[in-house]
């Protein structure tokens, strides 16, 4: 966990979770009594919030809203609309993060996906409706950006793998990351 001291003695209006997985949310227990903000999450982020905020015997002193897909959330100067984007997990969330000065949008982690496994396809006429609004600056990281084509889609690996798997006999053993829920869905 990188070393928050940087914040300490300013004023953290909030943390907005763009979604659970553990390279999110797994720090909050250690993070939050430092910073002691609200956190802002979808039902499902919150869920697992929760879960490691009960771990770390602080859950009854974290204030922790819960929004709804696409809702907004009033932050000081600042008007946040959640996203609807593609992950391998459920909810995840790009930020639409409107500032006095103009529009900052956070993609959190993404894929452009049209036939997702998990949750709902990135919502790609709010991306646009922004964009023609005007973005100020795209705050973007994606998993291997670098490598040229296109991502496969996670519906093409199921229908990858229950072909393989339906011919083989005996057991058979698939690794994957236990956050990659899209991936154990698969």
């Amino acid at each position: 966990m990188p070393d928050p001291v940087f914040l300490e003695g300013e004023e953290i209006i909030g943390i907005v979770l763009t979604h659970a997985h553990e390279d999110h949310i797994g720090a909050l227990g250690w993070l939050w009594p430092r910073i002691k903000a609200p956190l802002y999450a979808t039902p499902f982020t919150a869920y697992l919030i929760r879960e490691k905020l009960r771990d770390a015997g602080i859950l009854d002193q974290v204030k922790l809203h819960e929004v709804p897909l696409g809702g907004t959330i009033h932050l000081g100067p600042f008007e946040v609309e959640m996203v609807t984007i593609t992950h391998s997990i459920a909810e995840p969330n790009g930020l639409a993060i409107k500032t006095p000065l103009g529009v900052i949008l956070h993609t959190g982690d993404w894929k452009l996906d049209n036939d997702p496994v998990v949750g709902e396809r990135t919502d790609v006429d709010t991306i646009k409706r922004l964009g023609d609004e005007g973005v100020l600056a795209m705050v973007c990281d994606s998993t291997n950006v670098f490598v040229d084509g296109v991502a496969g889609s996670e519906g093409d690996v199921r229908t990858a793998l229950a072909d393989l798997i339906k011919g083989l006999k005996g057991r058979v053993a698939v690794g994957c990351f236990a956050s990659n829920v899209a991936r154990m869905d698969s």
